[in-house]
């Protein structure tokens, strides 16, 4: 039309972080595991937590099925000398801990996507592997911008930049990862959205493996009503139960003096830091401020040429 205008929005979320090392005090000592690798098939002695255990026990439950599961292993990456594994935590805390198990499942619902047990040790196996180093803590900036460009019908263009949020995070080890699986998340969720578009897919999986799914008699091969027969075989069976491990002796000795009206903590409890009004909103807060937070919104500032503000030489 003679009066119409042209408008685009363009948003970008970026993610940055860098390793910290704070001084701990009355923590225990930890061992690197930098150069380990634990088999994906001896499943138990994986060092992750007991729920993603489980969840790797799932997929053994039958020879195909296990077969599968680590042959996917070994496509994703997580291999060495041919055999599926994983490495060590170069700083001897394992990331893939409790906390992640119970909330990597919200990250995926927020999304809309599944994350199987391969997205989350590929993850693991990415954080490892690119933080190698004996820092459990992490210094992370969350910065959002807002483009928005406006054409008018006399070719005049105007741009406006918005930057919200602008923040600056404490991250410890598993909070990253959870990042590192909100970003695989959100990967998915876009690859989703093409699919379906396109009507290869319908919620995640494939038109042709959905319809086999529901009918593997009627338009599966030999090898689908192999596995129908067992998925059938597996429920009828009766499922064992994951170990559950008792508790520690300083988990015991902390519910006896609880019980006495006594709350005393001969070491500090977890591999994180706990002291946050001491420590880290005292400490480490103005340490990331005054080191990084406020060059930048300075940096920022100048490069607007708002008054009173010098670019950085």
């Amino acid at each position: 039309r003679h009066a119409g205008q042209a408008t685009s929005l363009e948003y970008t979320m970026t993610w940055a972080w860098r390793p910290i090392g704070p001084a701990e005090f009355a923590k225990g000592s930890r061992e690197s595991e930098a150069g380990q690798k634990y088999s994906i098939e001896k499943w138990k002695d994986l060092p992750i937590a007991n729920g993603f255990k489980a969840e790797i026990a799932k997929q053994m439950q039958t020879e195909m099925s296990k077969k599968a599961f680590l042959q996917a292993c070994k496509a994703a990456g997580l291999e060495f000398d041919d055999l599926p594994m994983i490495s060590g935590s170069p700083s001897g805390v394992e990331p893939l801990d409790d906390f992640v198990c119970k909330n990597y499942d919200k990250v995926a619902k927020h999304y809309g996507v599944k994350l199987s047990m391969i997205d989350v040790l590929k993850a693991r196996e990415d954080f490892c592997n690119m933080h190698g180093n004996n820092t459990i803590y992490f210094m992370t900036m969350e910065i959002g911008m807002m483009r928005s460009v406006i054409r008018t019908p006399a070719g005049t263009e105007m741009e406006d930049l918005w930057i919200e949020p602008f923040f600056m995070y404490f991250d410890s080890a598993n909070v990253i990862l959870l990042r590192y699986l909100e970003i695989a998340a959100k990967r998915k969720q876009e690859d989703t959205y093409i699919s379906e578009m396109l009507g290869l897919t319908s919620e995640g999986s494939e038109i042709r493996d959905l319809i086999i799914e529901e009918y593997p008699y009627l338009f599966g091969k030999d090898d689908d009503i192999k596995r129908a027969k067992e998925k059938e075989e597996a429920k009828e069976a009766v499922g064992k139960k994951a170990e559950k491990k008792g508790d520690s002796m300083t988990e015991t000795l902390k519910k006896v003096v609880k019980a006495l009206g006594i709350d005393v903590w001969f070491v500090k409890p977890g591999p994180y830091e706990t002291h946050f009004d001491d420590r880290v909103t005292g400490i480490w807060f103005p340490d990331m401020q005054a080191s990084v937070y406020s060059p930048s919104v300075n940096m920022l500032k100048a490069y607007m040429q708002v008054p009173g503000f010098k670019v950085p030489t």
